[in-house]
């Protein structure tokens, strides 16, 4: 008889190096073995936003500067409206009385004075 004998024996060693190493100020990232995802917003976007903001912040001034500057226009105009209609209101007021005065003196001082003659003649 015949017999045969046949074995097979494999190995895998892997090493994995998980040091980091950063230098002035760097970031260093160890994934472990994993996926790494980096979110890196570069400082320029700050100073962007920042700009951005405070002109946002200068126009929302300006408006509201230019909504008072409105809002006290309309309202100095509405008095000087209101002073002149009060003015020219008093005036038309004298002179309708001046001229219920002079209406007086012109018919009621002759009639006083008809009146007078006519009580005499009796």
């Amino acid at each position: 008889m015949v017999s045969s004998s046949k074995s097979a024996q494999s190995t895998t060693t892997q090493t994995t190096d998980n040091r980091m190493i950063s230098d002035n100020g760097a970031t260093s990232i160890n994934s472990g073995g994993g996926g790494v995802a980096i979110n890196y917003v570069p400082d320029e976007a700050f100073q962007l936003a920042q700009t951005a903001l405070a002109n946002m912040a200068g126009a929302s001034d300006t408006a509201v500067n230019a909504t008072t500057d409105f809002a006290n226009n309309a309202l100095s105009s509405a008095v000087h409206a209101i002073q002149q209609s009060a003015q020219d209101s008093l005036a038309m007021a004298r002179t309708e009385s001046a001229q219920l005065g002079d209406k007086i003196v012109k018919i009621g001082i002759p009639a006083a004075v008809i009146v007078f003659l006519v009580s005499k003649m009796k």
